[in-house]
């Protein structure tokens, strides 16, 4: 596995066991994490790679090699202006900024995109449906 991105780094796989990370155009690794799977920066995920560890946890990664978030995931969303959706291994579901910080410390059923208007429908474990802002605050409840 050597493929370089657009961006000048390469991904790169030992062979001893099958750990992936990336190098960056000097040929410096640039995580000290080594990961089952590392996926692609993309500018479209404000330059977040998504990577796996073992059992199936996803994170993202940006290109200093920072993890993003001490929490593992089951699932993540791509970024969409500034957040991700993520999902936890119990199903609950929340949002994620770029600096790693979860927007609620109530966890939801689901939750879709934010509007046009900085608001987001999420349905709580109670099934109620509500709009929350990008502060994660419930703003709307039905």
């Amino acid at each position: 596995m050597n493929a370089t991105n657009k961006d000048g780094f390469t991904k790169v796989q030992r062979l001893v066991d099958g750990k992936c990370n990336y190098i960056d155009a000097n040929g410096k690794i640039i995580s000290n994490t080594w990961f089952d799977w590392v996926g692609d920066f993309y500018d479209d995920n404000d330059g977040f790679a998504l990577v796996e560890r073992e059992n199936h946890q996803y994170n993202y990664i940006d290109k200093e090699g920072k993890i993003l978030s001490n929490e593992w995931f089951k699932w993540l969303d791509f970024f969409h202006n500034g957040f991700a959706r993520v999902q936890r291994f119990d199903d609950l579901m929340n949002f994620i900024t770029k600096d790693g910080k979860i927007i609620s410390d109530e966890w939801f059923r689901y939750v879709d995109y934010f509007d046009e208007y900085g608001l987001a429908v999420v349905q709580r474990t109670s099934g109620e449906l509500c709009k929350i802002d990008k502060q994660g605050k419930i703003v709307i409840s039905k």
